[in-house]
C-alpha cells in the first residue's frame, strides 16, 4: 500500500517514504500495475485534475497509444469523466494529444471579451459558439503544429498568452504550467492550487486501489 505524507516544497507535494520523494513518480509506479483501464484513468485523473475539480476550464494531454488501444477503452474513460468531455486534437508518433474540457467552463472562457478579442487575430469568428472554434482550433493544429492560442482555451492569463504569442523574446518571470510575464505571485499561487488537486485526485485513486477497488 503506498502512504503519503504531505508537505509544501517549490509548490509541488513530496512524500516521505523512508526519506523525502516527488509523489508523483510514486504515484505512476504504482498505476503501472493496474489493468490497462484503470491506468489508463489513473493516467488521465492526473493531468485532467484541476479541470475535474472544477478550477480550470480544459487541460491538455499526450496520451501514450498503448492506453487507448482499443474503442472499448477510450468510450469507457468518455463516460468515466463525465461531465468532462474529449477533443483528439491531433496524434503525434505513439501518442494522442487530447483536449479534456469542461463545457460550461470553456464556453464561459471563450466568451469573455478580452479573450473573444484576441482568438479573432488567428482568425476565430466574433460569434462563434464552443464548437465553431474547436473547427477553427483543430485546423490550427494540422498547420500550426501547436497554435499559440491554445492558452486562452487551457484558462491561462490572457496578458500572458499575448506576450507568450506576440513577444516571443520579452523575459518571463517564471515558467510552471505557463511561461508567466505578469504578476508572479499570483500565477504561483494558481501553480499551488493545480499542483493540490493533483494530489487530492490522485490520493483518492490510490486509496480506491488500496481499499481493492476499480480504479475506472
Amino acid at each position: 500500500m503506498v502512504s503519503i505524507l504531505c508537505y509544501l516544497n517549490d509548490n509541488d507535494f513530496h512524500y516521505r517514504i523512508g526519506g523525502y520523494m516527488n509523489w508523483q513518480q510514486e504515484y505512476f509506479e504504482t498505476i503501472k500495475s493496474f489493468d490497462v483501464e484503470s491506468k489508463a484513468h489513473a493516467y488521465l485523473s492526473y493531468y485532467t485534475a484541476p479541470t475535474i475539480e472544477g478550477i480550470k476550464p480544459s487541460c491538455l494531454v499526450h496520451v501514450p497509444k498503448h492506453l487507448l488501444s482499443d474503442e472499448k477503452t477510450y468510450l469507457t474513460l468518455t463516460k468515466t469523466f463525465q461531465p468532462l468531455k474529449f477533443l483528439p486534437l491531433k496524434e503525434c508518433n505513439d501518442r494522442l494529444l487530447l483536449l479534456i474540457y469542461d463545457e460550461k467552463l470553456l464556453t464561459d472562457t471563450l466568451s469573455n471579451k478580452d479573450i473573444r478579442q484576441f482568438l479573432m487575430n488567428f482568425g476565430y469568428q466574433p460569434d462563434a459558439n464552443i464548437y465553431d472554434d474547436f473547427h477553427h482550433l483543430l485546423g490550427q493544429f494540422q498547420t500550426s503544429g501547436c497554435p499559440v492560442e491554445i492558452g486562452a482555451f487551457l484558462g491561462y492569463p490572457i496578458d500572458d498568452v499575448k506576450a507568450f504569442a506576440y513577444e516571443p523574446m520579452r523575459p518571463c518571470l517564471c515558467r510552471g504550467y505557463w511561461t508567466v510575464y505578469n504578476q508572479k505571485e499570483k500565477a504561483q499561487a494558481i501553480f499551488e492550487e493545480y499542483d493540490k488537486a493533483k494530489h487530492r485526485v490522485c490520493s483518492q485513486i490510490i486509496e480506491h486501489y488500496n481499499q481493492g477497488g476499480l480504479v475506472a
